[in-house]
Order: C-alpha cells, then structure tokens, then sequence
C-alpha cells in the first residue's frame, strides 16, 4: 500500500471514529445501544390469546402494545428508558387481561430474565401456549 493510500484510509479511519465519539443533545440516554433502541423488536403471537407485550425497568415499565391471536409485529422500545436499565430489562406477556400499570405483579405474566436491550432486540419473541418463546434474529 503507497504511502498517499495509507495515509488516506488512516484520515477516514479517523473521521469515522470520531463521528461516532461525538456527542448530541438529543441522543439516546446509553448511546452503544442506541441502534437496537431504534430498531425495536419482534414479536409473533402465535398463541390463541390476546397478549399485552410490557419492557420493565428496574424501577419502571412500558406498554410495548397489544396483539391479537396471530399477529406478528415489531415494537418500538420507549426513547426514556434511563441508561441504568438499558442493562437489565425484561418483556412481561399477559394474556387476555386488561391493561396494567405494574406487570411484575400480575400472576398471570410470562417473563423473561433480565438482559441488555441488545439481547431482547436481537431476538425474535413469540408467544404459544402460555410460554415465551425465542428465535435468533441477529
């Protein structure tokens, strides 16, 4: 490789890593995952029940949506989850029940273990048969 050559990708190399150091007012609280945020995530209800998809934070959690028996869909993740969290969340899945403001307590919920956002948007959610169920996407 010629020197002018090196040089050059050496340039680009660098713009392209300090573009993605820099800083905006408007980001994401926990920037690395910012990407997985954006995309949300997919979720198959494969089962015959209405369910109610919630993300629960440590010390708060969100409505992801509803979906009828057969519906398959993707979720947008909530823009104010605090970077403490983006660590440490879990989906809770009810089925058939009215909507609820703290998931966790409901004994009807279905959840997973608490994982990075980057696990749960890169996994394929579905629900059969009253258990969660995941597929890989990423």
């Amino acid at each position: 490789m010629t020197t002018i050559h090196a040089r050059a990708l050496v340039a680009l190399l660098s713009a392209f890593l300090a573009g993605g150091c820099a800083s905006s007012s408007n980001r994401i609280e926990g920037a690395p995952f910012a990407r997985e945020m954006r995309d949300g995530l997919r979720f198959d209800n494969n089962g015959r029940d209405r369910v109610d998809v919630y993300l629960v934070g440590e010390a708060r959690s969100w409505r992801l949506g509803r979906l009828e028996p057969g519906q398959a869909r993707w979720l947008s993740l909530p823009r104010d989850i605090p970077g403490s969290d983006l660590g440490r969340l879990q989906l809770a899945v009810i089925a058939n029940a009215a909507q609820t403001v703290d998931p966790l307590r409901d004994p009807r919920a279905v959840l997973t273990l608490r994982q990075p956002v980057a696990v749960l948007t890169g996994t394929r959610w579905g629900f059969v048969q009253g258990q969660l169920t995941t597929l890989r996407t990423r």
